[in-house]
């Protein structure tokens, strides 16, 4: 984070599993808070899921997703 509480620069996010809804892991790159870039995500056994582009903070262009 900078100092102005920000999040700045790479990521790697865990969302833990909640009320029957599986868990995931993610990694990407914020700038001013906002996502930015081509973000990963994962399982929790570590298989790829997606991968997802964003600019200023929306999902933006083409995204790929993945079937286990």
């Amino acid at each position: 984070m900078d100092f102005k509480g920000l999040k700045q620069g790479k990521w790697f996010v865990q969302i833990p599993k909640l009320r029957g809804e599986p868990g995931y892991e993610e990694e990407g790159e914020y700038k001013n808070d906002r996502k930015e870039g081509t973000w990963r995500r994962y399982n929790l056994m570590g298989d790829l899921l997606a991968m997802e582009n964003y600019k200023w903070g929306n999902k933006h262009g083409k995204s790929v997703y993945f079937t286990i």
